[in-house]
């Protein structure tokens, strides 16, 4: 038996930024997704309150 270790597998230049590309990609779907919710968040808890504004405004609460 040989003590030399084994070959290590190199990625290549196309390769490695193929997978910053994907991680890139990942990253700004994610960031899409909470900005989406976000967003959805400041409309909902908006329209809540603008309806209970006028329902005290107009004497229906």
């Amino acid at each position: 038996m040989s003590d030399l270790p084994e070959p290590v597998a190199y990625e290549t230049p196309a390769d490695a930024e193929a997978a910053r590309l994907a991680a890139q990609k990942r990253r700004n779907v994610w960031l899409g997704l909470a900005l989406f919710g976000f967003v959805v968040l400041v409309g909902v808890v908006s329209g809540l309150r603008l309806a209970e504004n006028i329902q005290t405004v107009s004497g229906a609460g």
